[in-house]
């Protein structure tokens, strides 16, 4: 229930986080970053190693490609349509397919953190360390803030299954590190309905980098 109260309250601990991470104007003046992460699949979802890289640019335009000894993925959307790639095959983002992305790209970090500047976007309080964050076309995703530092400390979410129901994810962030002025988590674990589905560690990071939108959509 989004009451007044609720309201209030998940404004003022967003307003902490932005703070906490270096400022919301700070956040504010990021018009593209690129994400390049090792990323380690726990025995269960496959043990494979990848690196994978993510670009985005402002206001929302996200390209995500993997990198593993098995298989090169990449996609791309503007949050409304898009094409996936494995190998030579490409397709259209369509189904949960697109869905999943959409909600990758809702929750981009830098406009995560932003999201009381989102037209439509409701931020709520749920208690005094988690913010529930909501959008207009039914993305959600809750916000776990360290009491201590102010920093996110976990983002929590539900994404649809090729069957049966939504599996919820949880992502810990971890070593925080200053990238251009903001606090950017450089681990991250993440589990899938409990368990252990992957561990990250970013290998670089830039932002303000002049990316270019046709770089973005050109398909491999």
């Amino acid at each position: 229930v989004t009451d007044t109260a609720s309201l209030e309250q998940g404004k003022r601990i967003l307003a902490r986080v932005q703070q906490a991470v270096g400022g919301a104007d700070k956040l504010a003046a990021v018009k593209d970053y690129t994400v390049v992460r090792d990323v380690r699949l726990a025995a269960a979802a496959g043990g494979v190693n990848a690196t994978e890289t993510e670009r985005w640019m402002a206001p929302g335009n996200l390209r995500e490609e993997s990198d593993s000894a098995t298989a090169k993925n990449a996609l791309y959307t503007d949050g409304k349509s898009g094409w996936l790639s494995r190998g030579r095959n490409s397709a259209v983002l369509m189904g949960n397919t697109l869905k999943g992305v959409q909600g990758d790209l809702f929750r981009s970090y830098y406009s995560l953190l932003l999201s009381d500047r989102v037209p439509g976007r409701v931020v709520s309080g749920l208690n005094e360390d988690t913010i529930e964050i909501a959008s207009p076309d039914g993305l959600m995703a809750q916000v776990t803030v360290n009491p201590e530092t102010g920093l996110p400390s976990q983002i929590s979410y539900l994404v649809p299954a090729a069957a049966g129901p939504p599996v919820l994810v949880q992502e810990t962030l971890s070593q925080f590190t200053d990238v251009a002025g903001i606090k950017v988590p450089y681990q991250m674990s993440t589990r899938q309905n409990g368990n252990l589905f992957s561990e990250s560690s970013v290998k670089d990071c830039k932002v303000n980098s002049g990316l270019v939108l046709t770089d973005l959509e050109r398909r491999p």
